[in-house]
């Protein structure tokens, strides 16, 4: 896949912002600290990170048109705020258009925005290294870092969404459904 990577690190500067390639790097940095410290392959980390934000600039009409004729599953939000299909899209490309067919990284890509019951250690790095990048401004250094030093994951995983349960006041049902998991799985400590 290394030659895979770097066909769409060649596609994500040709068809990517500045501003979103920063973003990129910085989840990508973000999510190799995780992987380090909770002891996570770093090479499926990478390529979804790499990866996670590639159709995030799609024209939104494009994404609901390729999220309809690939068969993607469409939820409500997705069809009321079509940016959100960024991450099914890109896993759909990965697996379909680069031959990339591990589960882990598919679904890490897939599910980067709100998470998903079942996701596995690599989508769990994805999604709070996205939440935590350096670069977001709604969080403080202080906030970043107190959620950084939680002992697990899981932990991990949990502050994020309690923070963002804080900023939006409600959660999205697969998020709330994964933090459930979570908790009742005896893998989160508060």
């Amino acid at each position: 896949m290394r030659n895979g990577i770097e066909v769409i690190e060649r596609q994500n500067r040709e068809r990517l912002s500045k501003k979103r390639r920063k973003h990129i790097d910085r989840v990508r940095r973000t999510a190799a600290e995780l992987a380090e410290r909770f002891g996570i392959r770093p090479g499926p980390v990478d390529i979804a990170a790499v990866v996670h934000d590639m159709d995030r600039e799609t024209p939104t009409g494009e994404l609901l048109r390729m999220a309809k004729t690939n068969g993607l599953e469409l939820v409500r939000s997705d069809l009321d705020n079509p940016v959100l299909l960024h991450g099914p899209v890109a896993a759909w490309r990965l697996e379909n258009e680069f031959g990339v067919f591990d589960r882990d990284i598919i679904e890490a890509v897939r599910c980067h925005t709100f998470g998903h019951t079942g996701l596995g250690a690599v989508g769990h790095v994805i999604f709070a290294a996205d939440y935590l990048e350096p670069g977001r401004a709604y969080l403080t250094d202080r906030e970043r870092s107190a959620i950084l030093m939680r002992a697990t994951l899981a932990e991990v995983v949990c502050a994020v969404i309690d923070h963002n349960r804080a900023r939006y006041g409600s959660l999205d049902s697969r998020t709330a459904a994964m933090y459930q998991e979570l908790t009742e799985s005896g893998t989160w400590r508060a």
